[in-house]
């Protein structure tokens, strides 16, 4: 599995379109609507394997980049979380990794 997003088109008549982008849980295919009461698992495959080593993926402003060999990237809301980290060794809350406000930068800071 992969993380699935959800795409929302908000449209204002006589405002420009706003799009929300939301995960979809792996256990119940619904979208998350709450991020707080979700969390992002890495799946590093079969059942008690170890995280494969990072590969280079280059230099961001002199910082070395690498990226995590996954199985998958899922989210589950905390209710669906399957709670095998013996498979599901790495995990997020979905708050951290996504802005519950996603309007650009330049309309955050209108109000």
């Amino acid at each position: 599995m992969r993380l699935d997003l959800f795409i929302l088109n908000l449209h204002t008549q006589g405002e420009a379109d706003e799009y929300i982008y939301l995960p979809i849980c792996a256990g119940c295919d619904e979208p998350i609507t709450d991020f707080e009461s979700a969390n992002v698992i890495a799946d590093y495959g079969s059942l008690g394997s170890e995280p494969k080593d990072p590969v280079p993926a280059g230099t961001l402003s002199g910082v070395l980049l690498s990226r995590q060999p996954l199985e998958s990237l899922e989210c589950f809301h905390i209710r669906c979380d399957p709670r095998d980290h013996k498979r599901f060794q790495g995990w997020a809350r979905c708050s951290t990794i996504f802005r519950k406000d996603q309007r650009p930068r330049f309309l955050r800071a209108e109000q």
